[in-house]
């Protein structure tokens, strides 16, 4: 039977449809079977009527069997003869669409009857095809769902105990027909969670596998993984779900405990004696080693409660899944848990949110009436939190309106203690510095910067560095992509609790006071306390100037470490701030000066904006800690103070400082100032001495109107990126400015037209934008503004630039909105967008109509494309390569009849738009890396899903019947598609003009027939297809085939017809074909194929008319091998260079025609990455040099993860007609060359050569390679006894040889061969000693 889990818990109206013959089945077997089903409490559905014959299949019945979650079909020998039940069964297939919802009962009948439908089955058929002739399609789908079913794994009874066959058959149906969990009405709002959790566990795995759910309390953790486990737990040989871990490991002896329980679930033992921890995580280690199990550790706090629970993998068997729970994401990363193996659970989003409070206030789907707008406001305040959602449905339903009412407004002041209890948990287990960030965080700083808070922090001495990673750790915290540090609502409503409660009555003596009213109430009635660290009110508050404090407000609030307010009116002055101050934003500070008692030594931010104040501080203060110095627009102040004592200084903000009129020197010194913000200080006239600040990267001046001179640069100043001198009286620059490497000009306004311009090159520049007045150019034919990373968007005038041909804004990352100006440039034919963050491009794009190359290569964001993409008249390249989000092109491409080249690669489009495939001029098209796991599986059946239907395996790129349409197609790239076997249609044959097709790692076994048919191709590429085991005959015209990392490929034989169409050039590329290793036999065949077949073009003199004079005739191939054939005629066993002796002539009229040469090579386990040019991906290269260095140099590379298996691969080259005295093999990348071998092939040339006969080959050539095969020698013998008859060695029209000649040569050959057979070389007998080869030793 099928080990396929059923896992439908559904709500179908029967678990069982049953569906069989009555007159074979019903008074015995079926009324057992129907018994014993329902005794298990398996409601099935039976149809006791007797029916008169001929009669049609009853609605009801139908609608019984689309609501089974299962059929049952018993076939016996005159199932088949009723129309009935026929009809049934083709009504079961066409509904129940997966394999485990069909289960077979094989009753007194073969499968194989059915299936090949003979016996009683076809004797019924021949009857319905005789009845039913006029409706003869009804019959063959009766056959075909037959088929389906037959080929169903299912149960035979043969000579089995009808009882125990039945109790075998109910105990699977059983097991694979669950019951709804309970907790599965806990889920409402979920499934997505549950969707994301089954690609994580990787039930088709066969690892020990550990999963982490991470989230902050009430995500509904638990409730996920009890799912789970009641959903899987039957798949497992055992299962335990260990719940409050955390809770139990607080209390004495509960480790024990809970190990014992571990033990007992699993084992189904409770009689273990554990005297004490570790014994017991010994028997958990060696006990459950062969057990594949299911566990669930829930709420886990410390990872030494995993460490005494699930140590290591290696204590579970194989397929064993542990899920775990848990609200500190470090905790997992300790216990090893692999980062793609975490779920990282998230509140619900608005829709999941009111289905879920709906369910628990309303029970049902939806609130109704006045309900809904205060569901609402229940929604608002719960943020997604499950948790909240449930405990407030069930405490509001059945209420009053005017109670939710009420019941809202109290939750604004006292938060429910159940959910705070429970989200407090994860506040208790912080250190103290980790408890005093998070309340400054919920009470301050949400929503602000990381870094900034940071920095506030650390002069606080609370470690916020580590700190803060924590809180994130233990779900408390949240930082977004911008930075920016974040809570939920509820987090931050609990941690501004636990300030509220340190002093329910008393404001003043409260740590942390941040609400507008409260603050106001402590500063007017002067209540504050030591206690007070922390006094902050929003942006701006108090603006009606309407608060006035006393000069002691402060004065008792000696530990305040944080304060930020502002409007507030200080009448009397002020006597203290606290000395402990690290944050002092004080907008609007209405006095000339600050406390003179006031120690600044702590602060790391001080800001007063728009203060009165005159001076900060007179003389020389140690500021160790200050990093931040805020003044802008505090009219008031003259001169800045001394930072000489000041190192840490970063930003200096004096902006709108209309009276400053004095820089202390010591400023222009400064090492760590970063931004020096001096814009619109009216009053300053001159910078002091000279400049030099080596960390400074922003330096604004602009409007400093009476400023005219800038200072002199000492030294460099590497760093600054950005001078604004706009708005000041400079006239000039100094000649230090060259000192400013890395600065970024902004580009100068165009005063005049230059429409002489043709080129404008800002590529990799910083500049911002453009000028509205680059529409001056007027005779910009090219812009390229290649990888400005820091341009965002173009001008208006772009659409001015009448001339413009062609736009390059590759890599401009920021651009994340396609530049609809451009569409207005009418003229444009080239426009580069790749490598931008465009996510659509406009329908006006259509307007572009003489547009012929668009490049949107990798760009990531980008969704879609225009259906007016048609209007694209001139279009001939559109590369869409790695847009991993475009799921599909529009339809009217296809109406784009210019375009040539298509490259969609690495899309997540699957199925191609069938217009694309009758695009009769397009010439390329490239669809590699067309594949991945689906973005919306069908997991589901209904609610809530079908766990056990999990598959992760990518989805295939799916091809049309017909390529006819592609008649122009030279270049088709279907490389990594993850293309199974048979989907590669036939019709492929049907391109014409296809040259280079590549279809590397894909994972069918075997190509189609008809690729035989592809007359033009010339490459085919099918390397690291690990599958294939055959190849088809391959175009005669065939030059190059890349067979890499094919490691099931077993044969090259009748691949190829060889003949003067692989003329000049012909390679095979098998490296890593482990399969191949010792099929030298081949490797020779090719090699005497390619030489044979070329003869003409050898010895013609047609030949030089063909092929240029430097066009030399070649052949390579490389695959698996350790030895150099024996017929090689010159040998190096230790070395990778051989000289060759002047060649002796064999007979009369010899003549050279080439050399073989080959070396084997090792790949070592190591090598430095190699790379030449063209290739983006690491190789490896072997080289051949001969000499005279006339010869030439030739190579072969492969890539560098071919050859990883470490075996040895033996490389084989011919060359034809050279001289040649040396051959040297090299490698530059690595390869370790262990011998080479070289050997010179003659053939017998008369006055005159016959095209139509074999030439003579040299009898050293091939006369028996290192398998002993002599087939070839033996035509040689053959084709010289013809000419012994003839008189001729090549035929009536060439020139004789002697009889003394070819007598010589046949006995040659003959005592050759003999020698071979007498050494035992012509077969494969291991037990005889090896004979010496016959070579000739390197000179």
């Amino acid at each position: 039977m099928a080990s396929t889990s059923f896992q439908n818990v559904s709500h179908e109206e029967y678990d069982a449809f049953l569906s069989f013959r009555g007159e074979d089945t019903r008074k015995r077997f079926i009324g057992h079977l129907y018994t014993a089903l329902n005794n298990k409490g398996i409601y099935v559905f039976r149809d006791d009527k007797q029916l008169e014959k001929g009669g049609s299949i009853s609605p009801n019945l139908l609608k019984a069997i689309e609501e089974s979650r299962i059929s049952i079909i018993v076939l016996s020998k005159n199932y088949a003869s009723s129309t009935w039940c026929l009809d049934e069964l083709l009504k079961i297939v066409e509904c129940k669409n997966r394999e485990d919802q069909i289960f077979p009962i094989f009753y007194e009948v073969e499968p194989t009857v059915v299936r090949k439908q003979t016996a009683s089955f076809g004797e019924a058929f021949a009857k319905h095809e005789e009845f039913f002739r006029d409706n003869i399609e009804k019959v063959q789908k009766w056959r075909h769902a037959l088929k389906v079913v037959a080929n169903i794994s299912g149960w035979e009874l043969k000579d089995r105990n009808e009882s125990e066959f039945i109790e075998e058959i109910v105990n699977v149906i059983s097991s694979k027909i669950r019951s709804e969990p309970e907790i599965l009405k806990e889920l409402v709002g979920m499934e997505s969670r549950l969707e994301k959790l089954r690609f994580l566990m990787g039930t088709g795995s066969n690892d020990v596998r550990m999963i982490g759910i991470w989230g902050m309390g009430g995500l509904g953790k638990t409730t996920l993984a009890r799912v789970v486990y009641d959903l899987m737990s039957h798949e497992f040989d055992g299962s335990s779900f260990l719940a409050d871990v955390r809770e139990k490991f607080e209390k004495e002896g509960s480790e024990i405990s809970l190990q014992k329980q571990l033990l007992s679930d699993l084992l189904k033992l409770s009689d273990y004696s554990i005297q004490n921890v570790y014994d017991g995580i010994n028997i958990i280690g060696s006990r459950l080693q062969r057990k594949k199990v299911l566990l669930i550790i829930d709420d886990v706090a410390d990872v030494e409660q995993l460490q005494r629970l699930v140590g290591r993998r290696d204590w579970f068997g194989p397929g064993s899944k542990i899920l775990i729970t848990t609200r500190d994401r470090q905790l997992l990363v300790a216990h090893e848990v692999d980062e793609e193996h975490i779920l990282d659970l998230d509140v619900l989003n608005n829709d999941e949110a009111l289905q879920l409070f709906s369910m628990k206030a309303f029970k049902s789907h939806q609130p109704m009436g006045e309900y809904v707008e205060l569901s609402k406001r229940v929604l608002e305040y719960a943020g997604g939190l499950p948790l909240a959602l449930k405990v407030l449905g069930s405490f509001l339903i059945g209420r009053s309106a005017d109670l939710w009412r009420s019941a809202l407004e109290r939750l604004k002041k006292n938060p429910s203690n159940k959910i705070m209890s429970i989200l407090q948990i994860s506040f208790e287990g912080l250190q103290d510095s980790e408890k005093k960030i998070f309340l400054d965080v919920a009470c301050f700083f949400k929503w602000k910067n990381r870094d900034y808070v940071t920095k506030i922090l650390e002069g606080c001495g609370f470690s916020p560095v580590i700190g803060i990673e924590v809180l994130i750790e233990k779900s408390l915290l949240t930082v977004d992509d911008d930075n920016t540090l974040g809570m939920h609502d509820l987090l931050q409503e609990l941690g501004q609790l636990i300030v509220t409660r340190q002093s329910p009555e008393e404001l003043g003596k409260r740590s942390r006071i941040w609400r507008e009213e409260e603050v106001r109430q402590v500063l007017t009635n002067n209540t504050g306390s030591e206690v007070v660290e922390g006094i902050m009110v929003d942006d701006y508050f108090f603006r009606g100037n309407d608060v006035h404090l006393s000069a002691k407000a402060f004065s008792l609030m000696t530990n305040l470490r944080l304060l930020k307010i502002s409007n507030v009116q200080l009448p009397e002055g002020l006597e203290y701030l606290s000395n402990e101050l690290r944050l002092l934003d004080w907008h609007r500070y209405p006095l000339k000066s600050l406390p003179s008692n006031l120690q600044l030594d702590k602060t790391v931010d001080f800001k007063m904006c728009y203060s009165r104040i005159e001076e900060l501080w007179k003389g020389i203060k140690p500021l160790n800690m200050l990093r931040v110095l805020k003044l802008s627009h505090s009219e008031n102040l003259i001169k800045t103070p001394d930072f000489t004592k000041v190192p840490n200084l970063e930003v200096l903000d004096l902006e709108g400082c209309t009276r400053l009129r004095q820089i202390h020197q010591s400023l222009l010194r400064h090492n760590k100032l970063i931004l020096l913000n001096l814009k619109g200080c009216t009053s300053l006239t001159t910078l002091p001495g000279k400049i030099f600040m080596e960390s400074l990267k922003t330096l604004v001046l602009s409007g400093c109107s009476k400023l005219k001179k800038f200072p002199d640069i000492v030294g460099g100043m590497e760093c600054l990126q950005e001078l604004r001198l706009d708005g000041t009286d400079i006239k000039e620059l100094p000649l230090s400015i060259e000192l400013l490497s890395k600065l970024v000009l902004e580009f100068p306004e165009i005063t005049g037209r230059m429409e002489h311009l043709s080129n404008l090159h800002l590529e990799g520049t910083a500049i911002r934008e453009l000028p509205v007045s680059i529409e001056l150019l007027s005779g910009l034919v090219l812009l390229n503004l290649k990888d400005c990373k820091n341009l965002e968007t173009l001008p208006i005038t772009v659409s001015s630039l009448k001339c413009l041909r062609t736009l390059k804004l590759s890599g401009c990352s920021k651009i994340v909105k396609f530049p609809v100006t451009v569409t207005s440039v009418v003229d444009l034919s080239e426009l580069f967008l790749d490598g931008t963050s465009i996510t659509e491009v406009p329908s006006s794009i259509e307007l572009l109509t003489k547009l012929q190359w668009l490049n949107l290569n990798d760009c990531r964001s980008l969704v879609r494309l225009p259906s007016s993409i048609n209007g694209l008249k001139s279009l001939k390249t559109l590369n869409l390569s790695g847009c991993f989000k475009l799921e599909n092109v529009p339809e009217t491409l296809g109406q784009v009849e210019s375009l040539e080249k298509l490259d969609i690669s690495g899309t997540a489009i699957r199925q191609p738009q069938s217009s694309i495939f009758l695009m009769k001029n397009l010439r390329e098209l490239y669809c590699r890396g067309c594949k991945g796991s689906p973005s919306s599986a069908s997991w589901f059946l209904r609610f809530p899903i079908n766990l056990m239907r999990w598959s992760s395996d990518p989805v295939a790129l799916s091809l049309p019947s017909s390529l006819l349409g592609l008649c122009s197609l030279t270049k088709l790239d279907i490389s990594d598609c993850n293309l199974g076997e048979g989907a590669i249609p036939s019709s492929i044959g049907d391109l014409c003009s296809l040259k280079e097709l590549y279809l590397s790692r894909n994972n069918f076994v075997s190509l189609p027939a008809s690729i035989y048919r592809l007359s033009n191709l010339r490459l085919i590429e099918l390397e690291e297809c690990r599958m294939l085991q055959t190849l088809p005959r391959l175009p005669d015209g065939t030059r190059d085939i890349l067979l890499g990392g094919c490691v099931s490929l077993e044969t090259l034989s009748d691949v190829l017809k060889l003949n003067e169409h692989q003329l000049p050039l012909l390679s095979f590329h098998c490296v890593e074909c482990l399969k191949l290793a010792g099929n030298n036999d081949v490797v020779l065949s090719l090699l005497k194929g390619y030489i044979k077949n070329s003869k003409n073009m050898s010895l013609s003199e047609k030949y030089c008319g063909k092929w240029p004079h430097d066009l030399t005739r070649r052949f390579s191939i490389i695959v698996p091998g350790s030895e150099i054939p024996e017929w090689f005629e010159y040998q190096n066993n230790e070395g990778s260079s051989i000289t060759i002796s002047t060649p002796p002539k064999t007979y009369k009229n010899s003549k050279l025609v080439g050399y073989a040469m080959c070396c084997v090579f090792h790949v070592p386990k190591y090598s430095l990455p190699y790379y030449i040019q063209k290739f983006p991906c690491p190789v490896h290269v072997l080289s051949i040099s001969r000499k005279p260095t006339c010869a030439g140099l030739s190579s072969i590379c492969f890539r560098k993860q071919f050859g990883q298996a470490m075996s040895d691969h033996l490389f084989l080259y011919y060359l034809n007609r050279e001289d040649i005295s040396e051959v040297e093999f090299d490698s530059p990348s690595g390869l370790e060359l262990k011998r080479c071998g070289v050997h010179p092939i003659y053939v017998h040339q008369g006055d005159k050569f016959n095209q139509t006969s074999d030439p003579v080959w040299n009898l050293n050539e091939f006369g028996h390679d290192c398998l002993g095969s002599t087939s070839f020698t033996c035509s040689l013998n053959d084709d010289l006894d013809r000419a012994e008859g003839s008189g001729s060695c090549c035929g009536d029209d060439a020139g004789s040889t002697t009889s003394s000649e070819r007598s010589f040569l046949k006995r040659s050959l003959e005592e050759y061969v003999g020698a071979a057979e007498a050494s035992g070389s012509g077969c494969c007998n291991d037990d005889e000693e090896p004979q010496p080869k016959r070579v000739r030793q390197p000179e």
